[in-house]
């Protein structure tokens, strides 16, 4: 869902989603709810480049 930014062309890089859940858990719900949640957030978590 979000582009790759090789060299950061774009100034841009890429976002990463972390998820805690119970051992228990079902992976294929939490992985399916993970996919939904970055469809309807995705242009939010883009984040610009940083400067050092």
């Amino acid at each position: 869902v979000f582009p790759n930014h090789p060299g950061n062309t774009a100034g841009k890089v890429d976002t990463v989603l972390a998820v805690l859940a119970e051992p228990s858990a079902n992976v294929g719900t939490v992985g399916y709810e993970m996919g939904q949640l970055v469809d309807r957030f995705a242009p939010y978590m883009v984040t610009a480049l940083r400067s050092t």
